[in-house]
C-alpha cells in the first residue's frame, strides 16, 4: 500500500510490486506518466557521482533509452531504502521541490 500525502495532493494506490525496472519496483504511475514513485533499494545512489556509475538515474535512463530524463525533487541517502519521487519535467520538479521545502507539507515515516 502506497500512501503519499501533502496538503494539496493525495495518492493512495495498492498494487502488486511486479513492475520493476532493473530491480527498481514501480509503486505509482507508469513510465509515460509525468511522475512516478519507485521503491529505492539500500546501497544504490539516486544519482551517479561519476558518469556510468550504477544509480537510480542511470538505470532509468538506460531503461527509457534516453527518451525521458528523470528529475529528483528530493533524494534518499545511498544506504536508505524508501519511496522516491521522480518527475519528467522541470516545472513539476520545481512544484514538488517547493512542497518538500516546507516540512509541514510532508509526512515522513521512518522504520529502523
Amino acid at each position: 500500500n502506497c500512501f503519499i500525502r501533502t496538503k494539496q495532493i493525495i495518492f493512495n494506490e495498492t498494487r502488486k510490486l511486479s513492475q520493476k525496472v532493473d530491480g527498481l519496483p514501480l509503486i505509482y504511475g507508469d513510465w509515460t506518466s509525468p511522475f512516478v514513485v519507485i521503491n529505492k533499494p539500500p546501497g544504490l545512489s539516486c544519482q551517479a557521482s561519476i558518469p556510468g556509475e550504477d544509480s537510480v538515474e542511470e538505470r532509468i535512463l538506460k531503461y527509457l533509452g534516453g527518451k525521458r530524463v528523470p528529475f529528483f525533487p528530493h533524494r534518499l541517502d545511498k544506504d536508505t531504502q524508501g519511496l522516491l519521487l521522480l518527475t519528467f519535467n522541470s516545472k513539476l520538479t520545481a512544484y514538488f521541490s517547493d512542497l518538500h521545502s516546507t516540512p509541514d507539507d510532508w509526512i515522513k515515516q521512518y522504520k529502523v
